[in-house]
């Protein structure tokens, strides 16, 4: 139905279902139509960013690993080595504090959900 009202448009014509939709759906939901938003929500986006920061910490470890037997092979110089050896610790420090502040962020609003009782 939506698909002929498009094409109507496209003709120059007016659309003729789509009104039809529109009132029916304003008489059904109230408009504005929102939602507040619930600590699960926000408590879901910051476990996904919890967990991002733990994947990021672990590629560091991995990368540092990785590093530590190219420098055994003899595959970088020294400098190169603490080059990005120091950057890989910066990231990993990086994402140890973010990870950090997301769990106390959600300890937060746990413990503010269930004043003060925790889990």
């Amino acid at each position: 139905m939506i698909g002929s009202d498009e094409v109507l448009k496209a003709a120059g014509r007016e659309p003729l279902f789509t009104p039809i939709l529109v009132a029916g759906l304003k008489k059904i939901l109230p408009l504005p139509v929102h939602r507040e938003l619930k600590p699960e929500d926000f408590v879901y986006k910051k476990w996904s960013e919890l967990n991002n920061a733990n994947r990021d910490i672990k590629f560091s470890d991995d990368a540092l690993t990785h590093l530590k037997n190219i420098r055994g092979s003899g595959g970088l110089t020294e400098d190169d080595y603490n080059e990005i050896r120091n950057s890989l610790l910066k990231f990993k420090n990086a994402s140890t504090d973010q990870q950090k502040s997301i769990a106390k962020e959600i300890k937060d609003a746990v413990d503010s959900s269930t004043n003060g009782k925790g889990w």
